[in-house]
């Protein structure tokens, strides 16, 4: 006889290893093994009892018992399981994207006018910014064209200027009024009853130390007290490029706004933050962790750094494929979960048939279909009397140009000394300007 607390499976029955902490207590006499014989006999009586209710009328706890067990046995389908695991993952995270949460009401936030014009989508990627700025301290919205990146930006700055935060917006140049004008006093100031107050500045004064952009004094600037910074356009910030003995655009940005002063969040808006290879994503990503590579370890990725360049390389040997092989599919399986765990917590992009899927087009109206182009190729000349290039090209390398390569025509033994003589020194001697060279050139 073995009595106890056990589970009835193998490890509880000893056929497998395991740590169980159980009391179990084991008798080979005659006379507990008939008391337990007799406790048992009852136990199955009742699980076997002729009746499905009691004398009352009540359903018979036993045949509960075996419905339940047949139930767990019963077959399921592979969708139904595999909705179970996805339940039981993601149970505990139901809250994540709580609006009253994250959104707070107590900000005002909905009631302003931009909140109001936002679509559904709009709404949803505003949240979703807002919680990884303040989870993260950073997020890249890189929705496609025509989603609506800038108004969504506008609702997340006046967010943050309601709860007293203060605001840069660094934008390209030719970008500068986009932002302007939804802080002035302007009859085409749609948002002007929001009364926004954030500072705009270009992406080149981050190159100046002095004069005026707009109505900044650059020399004034208090860099390190921006609570929020937003980088319209951030994929120019793709590279990390160096100057000997200058700072560059990318290293201010990082060292001024970001490190120094008040803790900085980062909001990045970028259609294409990817263009030529992955690392353009992590330089950006730099901005948000402020360069520490293991800033997302207890979001479970060790090294920002090494899970780009893993798919990087996955991302080459994808393009080594055959044709029939390089589909979407394919290289999602090979780029890696830890790359795509990345993106979840850093950056929102969603698709115009995302949208059309997941929101429809009841409240956004009908996407526009995109027409083919149009290549046109026009002759030089409508009247047709122009010469071909070709014959043009052939009149061009039949000529000398002497007069653009004097040494041709000096004596070899004199052609050091005039070069010597002719030639120009440039950026303070690092380089020559030949003359030699020049006539090669010409």
């Amino acid at each position: 006889m073995i009595l106890g607390s056990f589970a009835f499976n193998t490890s509880g029955l000893g056929l497998t290893p395991g740590n169980p902490l159980n009391l179990i207590q084991a008798s080979e006499t005659v006379d507990e093994a008939a008391q337990l014989a007799q406790w048992f006999d009852h136990q199955w009586a009742g699980l076997h009892g002729a009746d499905a209710t009691d004398s009352k009328g009540q359903r018979n706890e036993s045949e509960s018992i075996l419905e339940a067990l047949q139930a767990l046995g019963e077959h399921r389908d592979p969708f139904t399981i595999y909705t179970l695991m996805l339940h039981r993952l993601f149970q505990d995270s139901g809250d994540e994207m709580d609006e009253e949460r994250i959104v707070k009401s107590a900000t005002g936030i909905r009631n302003t006018v931009v909140w109001k014009k936002l679509f559904k989508f709009q709404r949803d990627g505003v949240v979703g910014a807002i919680d990884k700025l303040n989870r993260f301290g950073g997020c890249i919205i890189a929705d496609s064209v025509g989603l609506g990146k800038t108004f969504g930006a506008l609702a997340i700055i006046k967010y943050h200027e309601l709860r007293n935060d203060r605001v840069l917006v660094l934008a390209p140049k030719r970008l500068r009024d986009n932002w302007t004008l939804y802080k002035a006093n302007n009859k085409r100031n749609i948002l002007a009853a929001d009364r926004f107050n954030y500072d705009v500045l270009n992406h080149t004064d981050l190159s100046r130390d002095g004069g005026v952009s707009g109505d900044i004094d650059l020399s004034h600037v208090n860099w390190g007290n921006y609570d929020l910074v937003v980088i319209d356009e951030s994929h120019n910030f793709r590279n990390k490029a160096t100057h000997k003995g200058k700072e560059s655009r990318y290293d201010r940005l990082m060292r001024r706004i970001i490190r120094e002063g008040v803790k900085t969040r980062v909001l990045m808006l970028s259609a294409t933050p990817v263009n030529n290879r992955l690392a353009d994503l992590r330089n950006q990503i730099a901005f948000v962790t402020e360069g520490d590579d293991a800033a997302l370890l207890e979001h479970g990725i060790a090294s920002i750094e090494a899970t780009t360049r893993k798919a990087q390389a996955q991302f080459n040997r994808w393009l080594a494929l055959d044709e029939a092989e390089e589909t979407p599919s394919q290289l999602v399986e090979m780029l890696g979960f830890d790359y795509f765990t990345l993106l979840d917590h850093l950056t929102i992009a969603r698709s115009r048939r995302h949208v059309e899927k997941y929101y429809g087009t009841s409240e956004t109206g009908r996407f526009p279909d995109r027409l083919p182009p149009i290549n046109i190729k026009a002759d030089v000349d409508l009247a047709g009397e122009f010469r071909a290039i070709r014959d043009i090209n052939q009149e061009i390398r039949r000529l000398t140009l002497a007069s653009y390569a004097p040494l041709r025509y000096v004596l070899p033994h004199k052609q050091a000394a005039y070069d010597a003589k002719y030639s120009t020194q440039v950026r303070g001697g690092e380089s020559c300007f030949r003359q030699a060279d020049r006539g090669i050139r010409i």
